[in-house]
């Protein structure tokens, strides 16, 4: 049995409640992370706080006010004010299977390990990404003709019409679908072409700061003017329907991406994403068992 233990990182970077959060984006950065937790002055672990609380506490880097502003947010804006307190936590013990189902019901992207009440180490998607890619390792040799028929292939884990919406629409549609559909992103179409991913995160960052001297009615006017195409973030890279699941994994974890678009020939096809990799993966082991 694969235990959280065989999976996990080791020792991980952490900050502290009274880290600011310019602190907490250059440790992302430089250790190539998106969630870190967070130990008080006694090395107790009191939270979690992740890229997307980052986002979510900043404003706008549109704009609507001046960078002066957003820097001053990110040096007086603390860590205890945006992280998750009382995190859910698992043993290094535990079924990595257990582990990922945390992680797919919860939509966590990391999970804090504990032994004895000391922190030991996390658990991300990414760790998972990396055992798919030790199970299905990329050919470098190997033809795509030449493959078993046994090998997962994208076309086999990925969501095929996903819910999309075009790069031409209001900005209030996108986000009306983000929160009736429950989703954590949403592909940009330009008809049939991919274009972007567009997130909650992007749109709650189209809000003014305070200091912008605006009225609610001014915000409310000035985000309903905005269309997706002006909000999205491109993603240059893709799958296709016959790349390995492994290749999947690599290219998400050498360009840090949480999700691909799909693309037969020139036509967006689906999306794969971590948690449909390490969905598979769980299942694989069920077979396996």
């Amino acid at each position: 049995m694969i235990t959280v233990r065989d999976l996990m990182t080791d020792d991980p970077a952490t900050v502290s409640p009274s880290n600011s959060l310019r602190e907490v984006v250059e440790l992302m950065k430089s250790k190539a992370c998106r969630q870190l937790p967070v130990l008080d002055e006694r090395g107790k672990l009191v939270g979690i706080i992740t890229d997307r609380d980052v986002r979510m506490a900043l404003d706008s880097p549109l704009v609507l006010h001046e960078r002066w502003i957003e820097d001053l947010q990110m040096d007086r804006t603390k860590v205890e004010s945006c992280m998750t307190r009382d995190p859910v936590t698992i043993s290094p013990d535990a079924p990595a299977a257990e582990a990922a189902e945390i992680l797919i019901t919860k939509k966590f992207g990391a999970i804090p390990v504990e032994e004895d009440a000391i922190l030991v180490g996390i658990i991300t998607v990414t760790d998972f990404l990396r055992q798919v890619m030790r199970d299905h390792p990329r050919p470098i040799i190997q033809k795509r003709d030449k493959r078993s028929p046994s090998e997962i292939i994208v076309l086999d884990v990925m969501t095929a019409n996903p819910i999309t919406v075009s790069y031409d629409a209001p900005l209030t549609e996108a986000h009306n679908v983000l929160i009736m559909n429950n989703v954590r992103r949403l592909p940009v179409l330009d008809g049939k072409r991919f274009v972007g991913f567009i997130t909650l995160a992007d749109i709650k960052a189209t809000q003014p700061s305070d200091a912008a001297g605006l009225s609610m009615w001014e915000i409310n006017e000035r985000i309903e003017d905005l269309t997706v195409e002006e909000v999205m973030n491109p993603c240059p890279f893709n799958a296709t329907p016959t790349m390995t699941m492994g290749e999947a994994a690599q290219l998400m974890l050498e360009h840090n991406l949480a999700a691909l678009p799909v693309m037969d020939r020139e036509e967006f096809a689906g999306l794969i994403t971590e948690s449909d990799i390490f969905r598979r993966r769980i299942q694989a082991w069920g077979e396996e068992s």
